[in-house]
C-alpha cells in the first residue's frame, strides 16, 4: 500500500509549456490526501523559488536536493555548504564570469544573466528581478546550494579538482547543482520517512531528470515521466505519459493509488 510519494516539480508536476500543474491533476491530489496518502516535494529548488505549486498543501519538501527538509513548517533536517566551500564557490563563479544562481538562508538568485541561463529562466519560467553578488552572499548568509552554468567539461577542468566534500547533480547539460556530500533528494525523503513511521517500500517517486534518479531508485515504486531523459527512464520501475498528458495521474491509476 502506497502512503507517502515524492513529486519533483519541473517537467513532473509542472508543465514547462504552462508553468502551472494542471487543474485535473490538483483534483487528484486532494483525493489522495482525503485518503491519507502522504505528498511531499522533492526538488533541486528551495522553498524560496517555487513559485508555481498554486499554494497546493503538501505535507513536506525536500528542497535543494536534500540540503533541507521539512516536514509540515517544521524544518526537520539541514546541511548547509561550509563557509570556505561556499566562498570557493562564489569566487570560481566571479573569476570565470559565468551564471551561477545561489539558495542560501534568506535569499535566492543569480549573478548575472547569460543567453543559457535566460534560457533556462524561461523554460522554468524563474526570473529574478534583480542580480546578486555572489561573494557577499556567501560571506553574509548560510548558502546550501548553487547551481553553476559549466558544462562536464568546464565542471572536469574548474570544480572537480579542486572542491572537496561536495556532491554534483545534473538535470540539464547546461548546468550542475552542488549541494554537501552526501546529499541527494533520497537522503531527503528518507529522513521524512522515518519520521512519519513509513517504510521505503510504501512510498513511490516521480520525476523527469537526472537529480531524480537516486529518489526513483530509492523508493518502493519510481516513476519516469514519459519526458524524461534515457537515464531517468532506465532507472524507474514504470514510465508513465508525458507531464503535458498527466503523466502522475496516469501512474497512480496504473498502480492503484488512485
Amino acid at each position: 500500500m502506497v502512503k507517502a510519494i515524492f513529486f519533483d516539480i519541473d517537467g513532473t508536476l509542472v508543465s514547462f509549456n504552462t508553468h502551472r500543474m494542471s487543474e485535473h491533476l490538483k483534483e487528484k491530489l486532494h483525493e489522495l490526501q482525503a485518503k491519507g496518502v502522504k505528498l511531499f516535494i522533492s526538488s533541486g529548488r528551495a522553498r524560496l523559488v517555487m513559485n508555481n505549486l498554486d499554494d497546493f498543501p503538501f505535507d513536506g519538501y525536500v528542497e535543494m536536493n536534500g540540503a533541507k527538509t521539512t516536514l509540515g513548517e517544521e524544518v526537520i533536517d539541514s546541511h548547509p555548504l561550509s563557509k570556505e566551500t561556499s566562498l570557493q564557490i562564489a569566487g570560481i563563479a566571479e573569476r570565470e564570469n559565468v551564471s551561477c544562481w545561489v539558495f542560501a538562508d534568506t535569499v535566492a538568485g543569480i549573478n548575472h544573466g547569460s543567453p543559457q541561463a535566460n534560457e533556462v529562466a524561461d523554460m522554468i519560467n524563474l526570473h529574478p528581478d534583480h542580480f546578486l553578488d555572489l561573494p557577499r552572499i556567501a560571506r553574509e548568509h548560510t548558502v546550501y546550494e548553487y547551481t553553476i552554468f559549466f558544462d562536464d567539461e568546464h565542471a572536469n577542468r574548474l570544480l572537480f579538482p579542486v572542491l572537496k566534500d561536495v556532491a554534483y547533480t545534473r538535470w540539464h547539460p547546461y548546468f550542475l547543482d552542488i549541494v554537501p556530500e552526501g546529499l541527494s533528494k533520497s537522503y531527503g525523503a528518507a529522513r521524512i520517512l522515518e519520521r512519519i513511521g513509513v517504510k521505503r517500500e510504501e512510498c513511490m517517486a516521480f520525476g523527469d531528470g537526472g537529480n531524480d534518479i537516486p529518489i526513483i531508485e530509492y523508493a518502493g515504486i519510481g516513476v519516469a515521466m514519459g519526458n524524461a531523459t534515457d537515464d531517468v527512464k532506465t532507472a524507474a520501475d514504470y514510465v508513465t505519459d508525458t507531464v503535458d498528458e498527466d503523466g502522475v495521474v496516469t501512474a497512480l491509476e496504473h498502480f492503484g493509488v488512485l
